[in-house]
């Protein structure tokens, strides 16, 4: 994953999707650890997790 440095004008979206094939595997929670990670190492200073009402599981999932 390729980030570019952070400016206090920027900011970043990252989409995370898995395939219902690989769902409730643990990869979802991978990305997202990697995409922090990513986000962290170039100074982004907060990061935003927002998930879309009909996404039932995950809504579950961060209940």
């Amino acid at each position: 994953m390729k980030i570019r440095p952070f400016k206090p004008s920027d900011e970043a979206a990252v989409v995370n999707t898995v395939h219902p094939d690989h769902q409730r595997t643990g990869i979802g929670k991978d990305m997202i650890k990697e995409a922090e990670m990513c986000l962290r190492a170039v100074g982004h200073p907060k990061i935003n997790l927002q998930i879309c009402r009909s996404n039932t599981a995950v809504l579950e999932f961060y209940d």
